[in-house]
């Protein structure tokens, strides 16, 4: 029984403290939006969540043909316009990305690099929440 309570108590304060709480100024910018990237494709669905705090999740045709998902970080979250950052991450094997955007009123717009073995691609995807 003592053991239990040990690994119930441990258990528990990690499931605490592991636990971000969402960010109620980053909530707008949660849902589905209808996208294009300029120049290349469009229009298609891109979907947009929390991961917790200030951090989002979106998924979306970055490269106009296959679907990724990337992580970003809101600043300026207090502000009716909001920066988005995208840090330098692997999106697939030997694919990288990385980028800023800002979201007003609804809409999102998005400048981004993606790196492959084969080149530097530079693009722009704007979008409208539904």
């Amino acid at each position: 029984m003592k053991n239990f309570l040990y690994a119930l108590t441990i258990c528990s304060t990690v499931f605490l403290f592991a636990c971000e709480e969402y960010d109620e100024d980053i909530l707008p910018i949660v849902g589905t939006y209808q996208a294009s990237i300029i120049g290349l494709t469009g229009p298609f669905d891109m979907a947009i969540s929390t991961t917790g705090g200030d951090d989002i999740r979106m998924d979306a045709l970055f490269d106009g043909f296959d679907y990724f998902l990337v992580d970003a970080d809101i600043d300026d979250k207090e502000d009716f316009r909001k920066r988005i950052d995208i840090d330098y991450q692997e999106i697939a094997p030997n694919v990288f990305i990385e980028g800023e955007g800002v979201y007003f009123d609804f809409s999102i717009q998005l400048d981004y690099t993606i790196e492959d073995q084969f080149g530097t691609y530079d693009y722009t995807l704007v979008g409208s929440q539904f």
